[in-house]
C-alpha cells in the first residue's frame, strides 16, 4: 500500500478528477457493504488506503455493525464524523456512511473538516446538529460542490445515497458522476488519475504529519509517580539480573521410572562444601542425657485415660 488518504491530502492539493476517482471508488465499497447488510460507521481518511496504482481501499471494520430492522443507537466511530442523527439519539441506519463519506469528501477539497475546534463533545454535538456547513470558494466545479452538499444533507432521508436501490440510482444519475464507468470502477479496471509516488511509501510518512512546533520542548502534562520511582530504585538496588536461558542446559529426568536426573548445569552452586562429591548433608546430631527425661516426667503429671 502507498499510505492512507490522510497522508496524501495533507501533503498536496489534488485535482477534481483525482477526488472524483477516490469518491467513486468509495461509493462502490459502501454500496457493496450495504448490499451485505453491513454499515461501516467509521469512514474517514485514516481508514482509506491507496495502493500503488492509486485505487482506494476501505479498511478498519472495528465498529462495523449488521444492518437490521432495529435502528442503531450507540456512539460508535469517530465523533467528528458522526452524522446529526447519531447525536440526536433517535436511532440511525446505514445512511451515516454517506455522511462520513461527505466529511471525507470535504477534507479532500478543503484540507479540513467543516467544524471549528471544539473543547468538548457537547460543543461538537451542537455544531454538527445546528451549524450550517460553509463551502468556501474553491477550484472545484459546481457539480462537485453540489455532490458534496448532497452527501452532507442533515436529513438522512434527503441525503445522497439514502435507500439501497433508490439511493444508488440517485448517485448514478448525479451530474458529478455522469462520466463514471461504474462496472470498471467496481472491478478496479478504471485507470486512476493519480498514482502515488514511490517516495510516499517510506516509513517516515507518519512523522511528517507531526506538527512543526517544537513539541519536544513542551512541558509534561503529568508528573511521574514518585512512589513508582521508589519501587523501581528498590528493585535496581536489591535484585540482580537473572539469565533464564541457563535452564536450557539442564537435562531433567533421564529415567522417569527410577527418577534419576542428569548432572546439574554449571550454574548450580553446591548446597554445602563437598556436596558435589556425594557427601550426605551434614546434620548436627543432638544427644540428650537420660536424666533429662526423668526430670521431665517428675515435673509433668500425665493424665490417665479412665477408659483404658
Amino acid at each position: 500500500m502507498a499510505g492512507d488518504l490522510r497522508f496524501h491530502i495533507t501533503n498536496k492539493q489534488y485535482k477534481e478528477s483525482d477526488i472524483l476517482f477516490w469518491i467513486s471508488g468509495l461509493i462502490c465499497a459502501i454500496k457493496y457493504l450495504h448490499s451485505q447488510r453491513i454499515v461501516h460507521r467509521d469512514i474517514k481518511p485514516e481508514n482509506i488506503l491507496l495502493d500503488q496504482e492509486g485505487h482506494v481501499h476501505l479498511t478498519d471494520f472495528n465498529v462495523a455493525s449488521e444492518i437490521s430492522s432495529k435502528r442503531l443507537t450507540s456512539l460508535s466511530g469517530t465523533a467528528a464524523y458522526f452524522a446529526p442523527e447519531v447525536f440526536k439519539g433517535c436511532g440511525y441506519d446505514e445512511d451515516v456512511d454517506w455522511w462520513c463519506l461527505g466529511i471525507t469528501f470535504y477534507e479532500c477539497i478543503y484540507k479540513k473538516r467543516p467544524w471549528s475546534e471544539c473543547n468538548d463533545m457537547s460543543e461538537l454535538k451542537q455544531e454538527i446538529i445546528q451549524k450550517s456547513i460553509l463551502y468556501p470558494p474553491s477550484t472545484m466545479s459546481l457539480n462537485c460542490t453540489l455532490a458534496l452538499k448532497n452527501f452532507l444533507e442533515k436529513d438522512p432521508k434527503r441525503r445522497l445515497g439514502h435507500g439501497l436501490s433508490f439511493g444508488w440510482n440517485k448517485i448514478v444519475s448525479h451530474p458529478f458522476f455522469k462520466e463514471i464507468d461504474w462496472y470498471s470502477m467496481d472491478t478496479k479496471r478504471s485507470l486512476p488519475t493519480y498514482r502515488p509516488e514511490k517516495t510516499s511509501e517510506d516509513l517516515t510518512r507518519d512523522i511528517k504529519l507531526l506538527p512543526e512546533t517544537n513539541w519536544i520542548q513542551r512541558r509534561r502534562t503529568s508528573q511521574p509517580d514518585r512512589r513508582m520511582s521508589q519501587d523501581l530504585k528498590l528493585i535496581q538496588d536489591h535484585y540482580r539480573s537473572f539469565d533464564y536461558t541457563v535452564f536450557d542446559d539442564y537435562e531433567g529426568f533421564l529415567n522417569k521410572t527410577l527418577m534419576t536426573v542428569g548432572p546439574p548445569p554449571g550454574w548450580v552452586k553446591p548446597a554445602f562444601p563437598d556436596a558435589d562429591n556425594g557427601s550426605i548433608l551434614p546434620v548436627q546430631r543432638i544427644f540428650l542425657e537420660k536424666s533429662m527425661f526423668e526430670d521431665h516426667n517428675k515435673i509433668h503429671s500425665w493424665p490417665i485415660d479412665p477408659y483404658r
